[in-house]
């Protein structure tokens, strides 16, 4: 089986997932793309994910890259505005 390579970019995803994407498969999406990157060394999915109680997936990147941040951060994944933010979170 030949593996296919997509390339999409940011307004791509955003049309994507406005015209209804369920938050489920935009997560799954994200997660997806996380864990395809290198610099990727640790991810966990917070059990209260969409209750408003904090970040829904922390995640780990030693050196970082162009898409994670270096350290640990905090991923927001779709809240009242529909996107998706980190923050370096201080103290790993």
């Amino acid at each position: 089986m030949v593996a296919r390579e997509y390339r999409f970019d940011a307004a791509a995803l955003e049309i994507w997932r406005a015209s209804g994407a369920p938050m489920a498969a935009v997560e799954e999406l994200v997660i997806r793309l996380l864990q395809a990157d290198p610099a990727l060394t640790g991810l966990e999915v917070s059990p209260w994910k969409g209750q408003d109680q904090g970040w829904d997936l922390l995640v780990t990147a030693e050196l970082g890259s162009t898409w994670i941040p270096a350290g640990r951060s905090g991923w927001i994944v779709g809240n009242a505005r529909t996107y998706v933010a980190s923050a370096t979170m201080a103290g790993g």
